[in-house]
């Protein structure tokens, strides 16, 4: 099974871009990685008058594009799935990078661009593994903490944690 790392802060914490910075470095590691961003507050919809979205928006419970770039699924479920049925359902991957569910029992890198976003760390659940910050100074951590632009030191920390050298 996959690793599972979340990443996990205040809205524009920084958190989405620094996912997409470590994708590339670890997919040139030999990786197989894979992301799932928890849309906690259903901002994010298909966009409009799509085929897919005008589906939706008719009642379809389940929508599926298929093609030979992608294959994208849209479904609305009677309750929302747990993160590791999520996994569950993806390819076979080495990794699995997660935006959000700061209340899952999987391991997580906190990211903040500014001190006041650092009040994340008091509603975090499971196991703190490093922290990703915008500024210098943080007060007694017993975790790494690494720049928010060192995203090939992260990687190379990710690395270590999941024990592949690579």
């Amino acid at each position: 099974m996959a690793h599972i790392v979340g990443f996990v802060g205040l809205s524009n914490s920084g958190k989405t871009t620094l996912i997409s910075k470590l994708i590339p470095l670890l997919r040139n590691k030999g990786l197989r990685v894979g992301v799932i961003k928890h849309d906690a507050h259903g901002h994010y919809k298909e966009v409009e008058n799509t085929d897919s979205s005008r589906y939706m928006d008719s009642g379809a419970v389940a929508v599926v594009l298929s093609g030979k770039a992608q294959v994208v699924r849209f479904e609305t479920p009677q309750v929302e799935p747990s993160l590791d049925k999520l996994v569950e359902g993806m390819p076979e991957l080495d990794i699995v990078l997660v935006e959000g569910y700061k209340k899952s029992v999987h391991p997580k890198i906190a990211v903040f661009l500014f001190p006041e976003q650092t009040v994340i760390l008091g509603e975090l659940q499971g196991e703190l593994l490093a922290i990703a910050s915008g500024f210098s100074y943080i007060h007694n951590m017993e975790v790494p903490v690494y720049g928010i632009d060192d995203s090939r030191g992260i990687a190379e920390f990710l690395c270590e944690w999941m024990e592949i050298s690579v």
